[in-house]
């Protein structure tokens, strides 16, 4: 071998190919498909890995993330903006340490800015400001939150809201004494318009201005616009900007913020998700959440002394969290459902006060400040995992009856995973930084539990990377078993004793009367196949969804009758913004539903759709088996008639080619089940906000009789949901099993008749004689044949990645 290649689809491609596609071609392509999906498989080794933090705004995540990243120093800049902003911070592995941006639009400021005024001049607060061509519909809508409910305290706390918002970009701080007219003047200057409040920026609050202004200038220019910045030779300056966009003026103003940074921890494809906290004021939240939960490996809910609270797990379900695991979850044997994990953080705060009560008990006699932070951490692992115990049992309770016992398999999965890591953060970079005025109570890291933590974070990448091995080694055995079996089959033909025609003959008419009722058994099983594939999955596709549908009918009501306790302007207001509303009540009617429409769904969808494919496919791969090995079994029998190194090489050709029967129906039915995870949630969601909109556009959202209205909306929006929701259910499911057919059809494909390929394998035709009847050219293709086997024989157990 010239080229010593390296792994067994090089070795393939540069030295079996051709061998292969000449003496035996019905095998090449059958071949040439595995190696495909080793490859494929392969290349999926560089795909990341998202952990996502969950958890309460201010509730230290940011934190915790820094000690995992950057030990002493600091990634995510700590105390920022609060539940203001939504973005998602992405921290990845890079050799070189940078961030970049994308930004949001001049429209989200214009909706501030229009907000304030409308809020503001209802209340006698500014002078009614002159026409603004920019304030569109949309606009005002998101003004009059802000008096969505008039019993409602939190409508003081949407106005203080708006004001800190414009407060952190026009001054650098949320919490900062400043007039209403001047953030006007100033939000109106950043989108390249004059002030018309009569007010001055002072010189540091133009620079934000001008910095702000530059910045909705280049996204005019390209919406995709993206700032990059790497650390170079100042990493004071690299910091001071990334504080800027963390949690600084332009932090609002964020759209993505992506960090790369120098550390072992996140080698291997590990990203970790700072995800917004619980109770942002906008409605990026829900979006920019779901999304990352949904195809996240593993969540770390990030909780205080408190611990796991309602609100915690309601997070989970709100989120998706808990619909993935559904997805995953019963899924059997390939299940790969995410891990959760709970972080309880500031235990150092309890450790301190058990100290200093302890002290004064015992005074020099009281125990050390360790020996009480571990009592606390041990004590919280259990205490938290009865929480979640006891949350998550509420969360399994409401829902429908049916898949309730779903529910409760997802549950006992969860806490049987469920991993729980008391420590401090603060501890842990104390030791690090080494600071004389302050000093740490440990003196070893390991005592802050934090390294713990972060070899748990490890473990998701490396069960990763031990199950995409054990795949790549699954699919190098079986491209290595095939073509092994193709070269033999190959050697066995060659060193096949020429006949007479009319032996080739008797040997045909003797099989054929073997084959004939083997033959006719395997057209009724094909068709049969085919027939499910093409009509049955499709008819029980809807079948299963408008089973699932009325389960879903159910449960929405059920939410939909909690709802209708709620205000009605509260309500008004979150049908007016699609169906969201944070005030001192959380609503958003589009995920409740979604997530309540999509729970059924998933389950009859595993259950009862992926699960049969699966065992109708492998069936299959078994019908193979058992109707040719009789015809082998035969041929054992012909005693000199037929060699036994054909039957056998025959026989192994046989048993590779079923082996991969099986693993298309799992690879196909696990690619199909992320496909329909995403897109059905899309979908759903989208019509339900759709109906709302329908709703305000009608202008039933105002007048005499509003209130009767809304609650009329709600009786409605469970039949409207399945109306809207089942077809675009069944529409997702059916396109994406379409997707799934054309695979395993092309599979079998390649093995239109295996009796009459069994039997033309055995008995070669009057050509093939004469093509081996030249005895020089026989001993070149049995001697190349050999050292292919020779070559295989070493190259199969390199690895692929």
């Amino acid at each position: 071998m010239t080229d010593s290649p390296t792994t067994i689809s090089d070795w393939y491609a540069q030295q079996a190919a051709t061998h292969i596609q000449e003496h035996l071609p019905n095998r090449a392509p059958i071949i040439a498909d595995t190696l495909e999906r080793l490859r494929r498989v392969a290349e999926s080794a560089g795909r990341e890995l998202p952990v996502c933090f969950l958890g309460q705004a201010g509730v230290g995540k940011s934190t915790l993330i820094n000690a995992l990243v950057a030990g002493s120093q600091t990634v995510l800049p700590q105390g920022g903006v609060g539940p203001l902003t939504a973005q998602a911070t992405v921290i990845r592995h890079a050799d070189h340490r940078f961030f970049q941006v994308r930004y949001l639009q001049a429209g989200r400021l214009n909706n501030l800015l229009f907000s304030l005024e409308r809020s503001f001049n209802d209340r006698g607060t500014l002078p009614p400001p002159g026409p603004d061509p920019e304030a569109a519909e949309e606009t005002r809508l998101e003004a009059e939150l802000a008096q969505a409910d008039p019993d409602d305290q939190s409508t003081s706390t949407k106005v203080d809201a708006y004001r800190r918002l414009a407060a952190q970009m026009v001054r650098g701080n949320q919490f900062a004494e400043v007039e209403v007219p001047y953030l006007c003047d100033r939000l109106r200057e950043c989108m390249g318009n004059a002030p018309q409040w009569g007010t001055d920026a002072i010189p540091e609050d133009a620079e934000r201005v001008a910095r702000i202004a530059s910045v909705l200038a280049e996204v005019r220019k390209d919406k995709e616009h993206t700032h990059r910045v790497e650390a170079g030779a100042d990493p004071a300056a690299f910091h001071r900007e990334l504080d800027i966009h963390a949690s600084g003026f332009l932090a609002p103003l964020i759209r993505t913020l992506d960090v790369g940074w120098d550390t072992p921890l996140l080698k291997g494809g590990l990203v970790l998700v700072d995800l917004p906290g619980i109770g942002v004021a906008n409605d990026e939240y829900r979006r920019v959440t779901s999304e990352w939960i949904r195809k996240a490996r593993a969540v770390v809910l990030v909780v205080d002394r408190a611990g796991v609270t309602d609100a915690s797990v309601d997070l989970l379900r709100t989120t998706g969290f808990l619909n993935s695991m559904l997805h995953e979850s019963l899924s059997g044997e390939d299940a790969d459902p995410p891990i959760l994990m709970v972080s309880v953080v500031k235990v150092d705060l309890q450790a301190t006060d058990a100290r200093t009560k302890d002290r004064q008990l015992h005074g020099k006699a009281a125990r050390r400040w360790v020996e009480h932070f571990d009592e606390h951490c041990s004590q919280l692992v259990s205490v938290i995992r009865g929480q979640m115990q006891t949350e998550l049992a509420k969360t399994v309770a409401d829902g429908g009856d049916q898949t309730l016992s779903s529910r409760e398999e997802v549950m006992e999965s969860l806490l049987a995973n469920l991993k729980v890591h008391p420590l401090s953060a603060h501890e842990y970079r104390l030791l690090l930084e080494d600071d004389e005025d302050e000093r740490p109570h440990i003196s070893d890291l390991e005592q802050s539990k934090v390294p713990g933590f972060g070899r748990d974070l490890r473990e998701v990448v490396e069960l990763r990377e031990r199950r995409l091995q054990e795949r790549l080694s699954e699919l190098r055995e079986e491209a290595a078993e095939k073509t092994s079996a193709a070269l033999r089959m190959i050697h066995a033909q060659w060193q096949q004793e020429d006949r007479a025609a009319e032996d080739a003959e008797r040997l045909r008419q003797d099989l054929d009367v073997v084959a004939k009722p083997l033959r006719d058994n395997l057209l009724r099983r094909q068709g049969a196949f085919r027939s499910y594939l093409r009509d049955t999955i499709p008819v029980e596709i809807e079948k299963a969804t408008l089973e699932a549908s009325e389960e879903a009918r159910a449960a929405i009501n059920k939410y939909l009758k909690r709802l209708r306790k709620y205000h009605w302007a509260t309500i008004r207001a979150a049908v007016r913004r699609g169906g969201t509303f944070v005030g001192s009540k959380h609503v958003d009617i589009p995920n409740e539903l979604t997530l309540r429409f999509e729970e059924p769904v998933a389950v009859v969808w595993d259950k009862k759709i992926l699960q049969e494919l699966r065992r109708r496919t492998r069936e299959m791969g078994d019908d193979y088996v058992s109707l040719v090995g009789e015809i082998v079994e035969w041929t054992r029998g012909q005693g000199t008639r037929v060699k036994p190194e054909l039957v056998e090489a025959l026989h192994d050709n046989l048993k590779a080619d079923t082996r991969d029967l099986g693993r298309i129906g799992r690879d196909a039915v696990s690619e199909l089940k992320e496909a329909v995870k995403a897109e059905l949630f899309d979908e759903v969601n989208n019509k339900v906000a759709r109906r709302c909109k329908r709703f305000v556009e009608s202008r039933k959202d105002i007048g005499t009789g509003v209130q009767a209205r809304m609650h009329e909306l709600l009786e409605e929006l469970a039949d409207d949901v399945v109306k809207y929701a089942q077809p675009a259910a069944i529409k997702v499911l059916t396109t994406n099993y379409r997707e799934v057919d054309e695979e395993i059809t092309k599979a079998f494909g390649a093995y239109p008749n295996p009796i009459d390929q069994s039997v033309d394998a055995i008995v070669s035709d009057h050509e093939m004689y004469r093509r081996r009847s030249d005895a020089q050219r026989r001993r070149h293709v049995i001697a190349r044949t050999e050292e292919l086997l020779e070559q295989l024989g070493g190259i199969a157990p390199a690895a692929e990645a």
